[in-house]
């Protein structure tokens, strides 16, 4: 049997995305932001997430990252502040340091859920997200899973 060794700098590749979601006239309470397919051969961790917010009054929202790792999906909630009240808008921010992985092959998606103080309000009309993730994909055999 052969056994190869790998240097911290071969097993580990740096990794960030970006994202920027403006939405008009929304409807919809559910949106997936941004989604990353993880490359064969590789397993994501991810070790920081942000997000910026920007919502009507009267509205919350939860930002999540969900993966999956032997085949079981995550959900992982990012934690909010609520940094500002404007006349017509909310604005919120959440940076974290975390360690969520994903599997090769698997889809990592990032998602946004908005909720309404009242019972019967509608969705705001306008709103944006930005937001990114760090971490590092690792080269993994392919007998490991």
């Amino acid at each position: 049997m052969l056994f190869l060794s790998l240097s911290e700098e071969e097993r580990k590749k740096p990794f960030q995305i970006s994202y920027e979601q403006e939405y008009h006239n929304a409807e919809d309470w559910d949106f997936v932001l941004t989604s990353y397919v993880v490359p064969t051969g590789n397993r994501l961790v991810i070790e920081f997430a942000s997000v910026l917010v920007i919502n009507r009054l009267g509205e919350g929202v939860t930002i999540t990252i969900e993966t999956s790792v032997d085949e079981i999906i995550s959900t992982h909630y990012l934690t909010l502040s609520n940094i500002f009240d404007g006349s017509q808008s909310k604005v919120y921010s959440g940076s974290q340091q975390i360690r969520v992985y994903a599997d090769p092959d698997t889809t990592v998606s990032i998602k946004a859920k908005r909720y309404s103080d009242t019972t019967n309000g509608a969705p705001a009309d306008n709103f944006t997200f930005l937001g990114s993730i760090s971490g590092y994909l690792e080269n993994v055999s392919s007998n490991a899973f």
